[in-house]
């Protein structure tokens, strides 16, 4: 990717001298531009020459000149006592035809959880965006979407955070946009669950078509957990153990392939593994070891939360793909990189290989899989040396043998400082793409500088050509 410059001076001034109330016209030059429009006016903005980055607001003109457009969907308005506003954060995503819904933590509380579960969703591919707080949802952690498309219906599952009994609710809609009240999908003692995750199986030629899966981690019985729903969310069957006490799991990453083969990915101590029902989530097969895992959490700087969790996606010829941060591949464990591995049935995986290297390290990855073209692939991840962190997008058109140059969404370094904390400076344990009519969308939080103690981390969806 070629180097990105500022705006030059005079085009800075020109911003610059705009009344804070009016809207703004904003013109780049024909160098490679980094053009700040996120500001709640209505500005107008067209690029001009080079290649060049936006960021901007919902209600914005962006010209067609601008080849990277990171908008603000969705913003912070809740006022709960003792949440961090405004904030949102940990962005999942599915998408179906041209509709994208995601969903993200909106109100992060420092020591667990957000004030409420946000959705934003758009029915035209990115051109238009709708946006609230799911209903009757409170405080709640891990949100993660996926549609049933033999039902016509789009789950959020969310895990409480109370006192009392821990609860996994799944909100279901028939467009992403009208949410019915929760539905109680499991329920148990104390602070039991963590790390939920969905996967719907819509394959034709699958025997369990009709059926979606919620994996989720058992902390007082130490396994992982499977529950499924054959009727669209409406009810849900009691737990299959996917891992037994002895090998426990965390952080599953369920994908159902074409032929209805449920694959788990999931973290057990130093080791990424996968285990495999072909029966619709009643047993599983022993588990098989993708890769052993290291990870240079402890490198970067103790403010700022990273952990290396898997990402996992599967394509429309049946091969499962997952990427994580890790440092296996280098001979000092000074950095992560974005590993990927992939397998033709989920049982058999291929040696790890990097997706990115830089002595600056990455983390927090999302991979997509395009659900018409085998072999192509989406990976979204963040990366940044010192007190500051950038998300980049990464392609694929070989299953992640070869990639495109990483693309930058964001116009400016996010400062750790700029971002909520819960165990360090945090964007999300996780962040999202999806594949909407070819296109990859990313779904990530940036954070602009606060202003007044007030933070500025909001949900953003970018467009790349």
């Amino acid at each position: 990717m070629p180097p990105v410059r500022a705006l030059v001076a005079a085009a800075l001034l020109a911003l610059i001298l705009v009344p804070a109330a009016g809207a703004a016209t904003i013109r780049g030059t024909a160098r490679n531009d980094l053009i700040s429009a996120a500001d709640g006016r209505r500005d107008t903005i067209a690029c001009l020459g080079g290649r060049d980055i936006v960021t901007a607001d919902l209600a914005d003109r962006v010209a067609a000149d601008c080849e990277v457009v990171s908008r603000r969907v969705s913003q912070d308005t809740t006022t709960a006592p003792g949440a961090q506003h405004r904030t949102e954060v940990e962005p999942g995503s599915a998408a179906f035809g041209a509709t994208l819904v995601s969903a993200f933590q909106v109100g992060r509380y420092p020591d667990g959880g957000a004030a409420a579960t946000g959705f934003a969703t758009t029915t035209d591919a990115g051109r238009t965006w709708i946006s609230g707080l799911l209903p009757g949802i409170g405080r709640s952690s891990d949100p993660t979407v996926v549609y049933d498309a033999v039902h016509g219906v789009w789950l959020i599952a969310t895990l409480g955070i109370t006192n009392g009994p821990s609860s996994l609710a799944v909100s279901r809609s028939p467009d992403g946009v009208h949410w019915e009240a929760p539905v109680t999908a499991a329920s148990g003692t104390g602070n039991a669950y963590d790390k939920e995750w969905l996967a719907c199986d819509s394959g034709s030629a699958s025997p369990f078509r009709g059926s979606c899966y919620l994996v989720y981690t058992d902390e007082v019985l130490g396994r992982l957990a499977a529950i499924a729903t054959h009727d669209g969310g409406l009810t849900w069957s009691a737990p299959a153990t996917v891992t037994a006490p002895s090998l426990q799991g965390f952080a599953a990453q369920p994908v159902v392939r074409p032929d209805g083969a449920l694959v788990v990915l999931f973290l057990s101590g130093a080791r990424l593994q996968a285990v495999r029902s072909i029966d619709g989530g009643v047993g599983f097969d022993a588990p098989a070891t993708v890769s052993e895992t290291r990870d240079a959490f402890w490198f970067w700087p103790q403010r700022f939360r990273a952990p290396a969790l898997p990402s996992a996606t599967v394509g429309p010829d049946g091969r499962v793909s997952v990427a994580w941060a890790g440092c296996e591949l280098r001979a000092l464990c000074d950095a992560d990189d974005i590993l990927v591995a992939d397998s033709p049935d989920g049982v058999t995986w291929s040696a790890p290989r990097r997706a990115t290297v830089s002595a600056a390290g990455h983390v927090l990855p999302a991979l997509a899989a395009d659900p018409a073209t085998p072999g192509r692939l989406a990976l979204v991840f963040y990366t940044g040396p010192g007190r500051t962190v950038d998300p980049f997008l990464k392609t694929s058109a070989d299953g992640g043998t070869t990639w495109s140059a990483p693309q930058r969404l964001d116009t400016r370094p996010i400062g750790l400082d700029w971002l909520a904390v819960a165990g360090g400076a945090f964007l999300g344990d996780y962040v999202a793409v999806s594949f909407v009519q070819g296109r990859p969308l990313p779904v990530i939080p940036i954070a602009g500088l606060p202003r007044d103690g007030t933070l500025d981390e909001a949900i953003y969806v970018s467009t790349v050509r």
